[in-house]
């Protein structure tokens, strides 16, 4: 019998009702454990390592936040990640809670795929040593941390320099991440499944910065100009920080490690963009 794992964020599952309804659900097909004691009867709860160390499949319960930090998690060891959208948009979840019985009634007759996809790696260089390394299932961000201060960047592209200018910061995304804060600051949609990388200045203080998308297996140097980057810090996936200096080098590539993600409808990436994105767009207008 298949491990499952549910992982419930309690701040939009009050009283993990949703959670309840899921192990009821699911409750004969899997052995089912989480990470944090729900008192719901019949789920053996546990650390959070141990729980996503013994899992086959992970249902997340929650936004795209809460699927975004699993990923990282587990992402060495490509388990399988079912995203129940408790949150907004939820572009990464494949379920909404009014369809909960539906599509969970297929992955226990396993009717369903997987979508493997593809995270960026970024390492921080200082004096000519790595000391920091990251995967990311969204996106790498360069910015300050400080009031009204900008960060004076030089990008490289396999060594030959693209362009260099002053901004509120530069963001590093995989197709994935072109749905979340790349599309805040003027950057294309693209579709989940391109083999490719986005690079995105945040409000630069140029006309001819724009974002540009390239192979992904090119690999991409921005250099933190000196006397610019104090205050500054790297973001990855919006939920890890890590502080710069002056001079410091950050390195991103295609990642060795990908995402899966469980997939039980038939519906497109065009499909999800149109009801998760314009469809809601258009709810908050009125």
């Amino acid at each position: 019998m298949k491990t499952v794992a549910i992982l419930s964020n309690a701040k939009k599952d009050r009283d993990f009702k949703t959670a309840e309804k899921v192990y009821n659900i699911i409750k004969d097909k899997f052995n089912v454990i989480s990470h944090i004691n729900m008192h719901i009867d019949g789920i053996k709860y546990t650390n959070e390592d141990i729980a996503l160390k013994s899992a086959d499949i992970i249902i997340v319960l929650g936004g795209d936040g809460t699927i975004l930090r699993t990923a990282r998690k587990v992402c060495k060891r490509r388990t399988p990640i079912l995203g129940i959208n408790m949150g907004r948009v939820g572009f990464l979840a494949e379920i909404e809670k009014d369809s909960i019985e539906k599509y969970l009634a297929l992955l226990i007759d396993e009717k369903y795929t997987l979508e493997m996809r593809s995270m960026l790696y970024a390492c921080v260089e200082r004096s000519g040593q790595r000391i920091a390394k990251f995967n990311a299932l969204n996106d790498v961000v360069i910015s300050c941390n400080s009031f009204k201060r900008m960060v004076d960047v030089e990008i490289f592209v396999d060594g030959t320099k693209l362009d260099s200018y002053s901004a509120d910061g530069v963001i590093a995304s995989t197709p994935t991440g072109s749905t979340a804060y790349s599309l805040s600051a003027g950057g294309p949609l693209v579709d989940s499944t391109l083999d490719v990388m986005l690079i995105t200045p945040i409000c630069p203080h140029s006309l001819t910065a724009r974002s540009i998308i390239l192979p992904s297996e090119k690999t991409v140097k921005i250099r933190l100009r000196e006397k610019t980057a104090r205050h500054s810090i790297l973001t990855i996936d919006g939920q890890e920080g890590f502080d710069l200096e002056d001079g410091d080098v950050i390195k991103i590539c295609k990642s060795n490690y990908k995402t899966a993600l469980i997939k039980l409808s038939d519906l497109s990436f065009y499909d999800v963009l149109k009801k998760k994105l314009y469809d809601r767009g258009k709810q908050n207008d009125v």
